[in-house]
């Protein structure tokens, strides 16, 4: 019997058994799965800036709480202005137990500042300080009228330095540090004939009640009291 002829498509020295397709395309995809994994190592990935992220939600929240704080105080002042309508409504008690500024004072860490560097103070940094009845700080609102004047040994009193601060300035001017409550305001005095003392009055007039407070402090302007501008 006559032996088969070689299979067309094999090499010689290739047997059927040797060649299979199916190995090779496995071969293959192995191959395929490998440099993609390779790739995707290699891609690039999105950087995240922790701090960044941190700053930005820190900032929101402050914002969030800032915006609760100032929703919470006209929703008081709706009510507020509810009960002024019905004047009835409001106790005697309560009406005697709202704190009220019944005193101002000039801080004694007020002083005079050179700002030019000449020796001689050429503004005034006050410290005002409002308390009620009972001696403990409260705020104001109204306006504050702060005068700067000179008292010359031969002639009459001149002011100096003026400023009037309405009751949103006020409110600004609030400060708030370690161990000191006060109401901080700078007035500038005019360059010409500065004396080397003056004298500071301050007016406070309540915007609820109508009522003023006064207080007075003498300033030296020249000598070791005056402070420096910080740098």
């Amino acid at each position: 019997m006559n032996r088969l002829a070689r299979p067309i498509g094999f090499g010689a020295g290739i047997s059927p058994r040797q060649h299979r397709p199916g190995r090779a395309i496995g071969g293959l995809g192995l191959v395929l799965v490998a440099v993609a994994w390779l790739v995707g190592c290699a891609a690039p990935r999105p950087v995240v800036d922790v701090d960044s992220m941190r700053s930005r939600i820190h900032t929101l929240e402050n914002r969030v709480r800032e915006l609760e704080r100032r929703n919470y105080e006209l929703t008081g002042e709706l009510q507020q202005q509810a009960r002024r309508a019905e004047p009835d409504d409001v106790s005697a008690e309560l009406l005697a137990n709202t704190p009220r500024v019944s005193e101002i004072t000039i801080g004694r860490r007020s002083h005079a500042r050179d700002t030019t560097g000449d020796g001689r103070g050429d503004e005034l940094v006050l410290y005002v300080i409002s308390r009620d009845g009972r001696g403990r700080f409260v705020q104001m609102a109204g306006e504050l009228d702060i005068r700067a004047i000179a008292v010359p040994a031969d002639d009459d009193a001149v002011t100096i330095g003026r400023r009037v601060l309405s009751p949103g300035e006020v409110r600004d001017a609030y400060h708030s540090g370690v161990g000191s409550i006060h109401y901080t305001v700078v007035l500038a005095l005019e360059s010409d004939g500065r004396p080397e003392e003056t004298i500071a009055a301050v007016e406070y007039r309540d915007g609820w009640t109508g009522l003023s407070h006064r207080d007075e402090r003498s300033f030296e302007l020249i000598g070791r009291r005056v402070q420096p501008r910080a740098r």
